[in-house]
């Protein structure tokens, strides 16, 4: 068994810092363990100093694969902290490794782009920038309250990697805003072209600053390019993203757009949408406006609902370059038969902007399941409402393994071949859709070869009880050349695999959603379902929806 730690070759080359998820190692090295793999486990780390954690994790697991579980995962990032630093601390170090590997494992540093997450939709890319500077925030408390004699190791386990990541997903969302900002002529496209060159810099004094640590004890080991990749060949120098600047006008100007809009089709003219897709009670929606400034001197802007129950964070304002209104519904106050209410903005000039509220009702109160928030269903796999365990399967939660939350598998892993039906092993999701229309259904699944070598990994979906529908998540995977093929690259790059398992058109109501097991091995993180002109790009796929439990739900 040959495992990358660290890899040269195609999409790009990741060679930096740790990226490992010990989940991912875990449930890859169980595979081989079980499958008969128990003499000779190699693993590349290329520089060992990053990899510090995963290497003791990975040595730890082959020295005994039967005394690690999934479920002593969680512990493991703690015991490795209190074996260096301490039991002081060790839980909340602990938490701060485990979520520095899993979101550096949603996209490795040199696969990252200004492009990578939507600065549109689900607020993305400015949460992932949140959780990264928030960690950077609970690293800098601790490594405050630590001896002096342990600020090396910490500086270096903790607090370079957790700071240095958190800094290069800023840059390159500093970037992407400069860039989508520029073609809305905004008074911060200068701001952010300037944000990406400041962080970029900072990026080398933090080179300069591991290297001059611990009088130069590890003096060049974290040289390594980063930044500017295009194919697996490193670069030979870090290249900033690119940005542009703009010559902004000295007299203010009012614009805005909206979360959550309803598209516009795009046109000769690509005007802002005026209007918010639906408020419902269920999803209790909280949507900002964005008012931003087209010019260098401040804009004052006043805005006002027209309906008693629109809630507005704010009635006005004084903007340099942009400031977020939040607007939410009292559903106490909505009359009886309401469809729409309407905000106005105006910038004092004598130009008013009416955005359109539309909300709606029509959800009733026995809804129970996933509640579908225009048009989308997003479901966390670990979070199953029902499962089926038969002939000695089992399902079992891998925690933190993913993306965005915790994954799931059967289990045993050399489980024989299933034939999925009503008496074989599955996992149920009960949703709710607000709307008729024809829904895509996808299946994210954690990346994996096709261990078994023949026509690829084969698994079931239905919907409502249907004829199980067979897919095979390698259907056109063939083994890794020097070609790199486009399922290596995709996969790869963004850390999942993803796959549209049917297109339906669905009523209004409840409905169910089953994943049969048919293959073992086969790691499922996400399963989304979306109307065909939902609006629901994003790198993260949206965030779970609102769950309406029932107290009978339970397993069988």
């Amino acid at each position: 068994m040959y495992y990358h730690f660290d890899f040269v070759g195609g999409p790009r080359s990741y060679k930096w810092l740790n990226t490992v998820q010990i989940e991912k190692t875990w449930e890859q090295m169980r595979l081989t363990y079980e499958y008969g793999v128990r003499e000779i486990w190699l693993v590349n780390v290329g520089d060992l100093k990053p990899m510090d954690l995963p290497i003791n994790f990975f040595l730890d697991y082959a020295w005994n694969p039967d005394k690690i579980t999934s479920k002593d995962l969680p512990n493991y990032y703690t015991q490795w902290a209190d074996a260096q630093f301490g039991g002081q601390y060790a839980e909340e170090i602990g938490n701060i490794l485990a979520l520095y590997t899993k979101y550096n494992a949603r996209r490795k540093p040199e696969l990252l782009e200004p492009t990578t997450y939507s600065l549109t939709n689900f607020k993305e890319a400015e949460r992932v920038v949140e959780e990264y500077n928030n960690l950077v925030k609970q690293a800098k408390n601790i490594q405050a309250k630590l001896p002096k004699e342990a600020q090396d190791a910490y500086y270096q386990l903790v607090l370079y990697p957790v700071e240095a990541c958190a800094n290069l997903n800023e840059m390159y969302v500093a970037a992407a805003k400069n860039k989508l900002y520029r073609t809305q002529d905004r008074a911060s496209t200068n701001y952010y072209a300037d944000k990406a060159k400041e962080l970029f810099f900072k990026d080398a004094e933090f080179t300069k600053q591991h290297n001059e640590f611990a009088d130069g004890k590890w003096n060049y080991i974290m040289e390594q390019t980063h930044m500017g990749h295009v194919n697996w060949r490193d670069p030979a120098v870090n290249k900033m993203p690119e940005v542009s600047y703009i010559q902004t006008k000295t007299t203010p100007g009012l614009g805005f757009t909206l979360e959550s809009p309803i598209m516009l089709r795009q046109g000769r003219f690509n005007m802002p949408s005026r209007s918010f897709t639906p408020f419902d009670p269920v999803n209790n929606q909280k949507y900002y406006i964005e008012i931003y400034n087209t010019g260098t001197e401040s804009l004052k802007y006043n805005i006002a609902s027209k309906n008693n129950w629109i809630n507005l964070s704010k009635t006005s304002g004084t903007v340099q370059y942009k400031e977020k209104v939040y607007v939410n519904i009292d559903w106490r106050k909505v009359p009886k038969g309401e469809k729409e209410g309407e905000i106005v903005l105006s910038s004092g000039n004598g130009r008013d902007i009416t955005i359109k509220v539309p909300i709606r009702s029509d959800v009733p109160k026995e809804a129970i399941g996933f509640i579908a928030n225009n048009g989308i269903v997003s479901i966390d796999a670990a979070n199953y409402q029902t499962k089926k365990e038969v002939n000695n399967i089992t399902w079992e939660v891998i925690p933190n393994l993913g993306r965005t939350a915790s994954a799931v598998t059967a289990k045993p892993v050399t489980a024989p071949k299933q034939t999925p039906g009503k008496n074989s092993a599955y996992l149920e999701y009960k949703i709710f859709l607000l709307d008729s229309a024809k829904y895509n259904l996808e299946a994210w699944f954690s990346p994996t070869l096709n261990f078994q070598k023949d026509e690829g990994l084969i698994y079931a979906f239905s919907i409502d009880e249907g004829e199980p529908q067979l897919l095979n998540l390698h259907q056109d995977a063939k083994a890794p050349d020097w070609t790199y093929p486009k399922w290596w690259n995709d996969s790869a790059t963004d850390n999942i695999m993803k796959q549209t398992v049917t297109q339906r058109e669905l009523l209004p109501g409840e409905h169910t959603i089953r994943y049969y097991l048919v293959d073992p091995g086969l790691v499922l993180e996400k399963i989304i379902l979306k109307k065909e002109d939902a609006n629901a790009d994003s790198y993260l796929g949206a965030p779970q929806s609102v769950l309406k439990k029932n107290v009978n739900m339970s397993s069988n």
